[in-house]
């Protein structure tokens, strides 16, 4: 029988309610939340900086549900803002870290990229791998990555033609 450890953290968990918005269009609502670490041994535990939690919901403005997209835990210093775009009327999409996810039916339903796990051979659990997404009207995109989540340390693109269901491998130059 293994002793129990005698200081040990348990696991991150939100806390207290920091930040609440939401963006909007015509027929759907996305809200950011962000709590505090409600576990005071995390607050400074990772690289000196301050953590935080987000959840990421949605709802079509017909409706009185919410849906939990995903969550994070991420430095609370980083902005927010642009994580969340609205293409047109029926579909969104929200990103940050590692993964991606898309709407296409005004926020019922939701599916999840995660770029590290798809590509393990290129690119890590890094929490600002991705750099940017921009998805068209007609579902073509590109995901940008940073050369610092990557393995080979080379920038990288990744390539949507269904709004970001799928991505697949382009390379690009420095």
């Amino acid at each position: 029988m293994l002793a129990p450890a005698a200081c040990s953290l348990s696991d991150p968990r939100p806390g207290n309610l920091l930040t609440l918005f939401e963006r909007s269009n015509t027929t759907m609502k996305v809200r950011l939340e962000i709590f505090e670490e409600g576990e005071p041994g995390h607050r400074w535990a990772i690289f000196d900086e301050t953590r935080c939690h987000l959840r990421v919901s949605s709802t079509p403005l017909d409706a009185d549900t919410w849906t939990v997209v995903a969550t994070a835990y991420y430095p609370c210093a980083q902005d927010l803002t642009n994580i969340v775009q609205f293409v047109d009327d029926k579909v969104a999409y929200v990103f940050m870290q590692w993964w991606y996810s898309v709407t296409l039916d005004r926020g019922r339903t939701w599916t999840m990229f995660d770029v590290a796990k798809k590509f393990p051979d290129k690119a890590y659990y890094n929490p600002s791998l991705i750099e940017r997404v921009a998805i068209a009207p007609d579902g073509t995109g590109t995901m940008l990555l940073r050369a610092e989540g990557l393995v080979d340390k080379k920038p990288l693109a990744l390539y949507s033609s269904d709004f970001g269901k799928t991505w697949t491998l382009k390379a690009t130059t420095p």
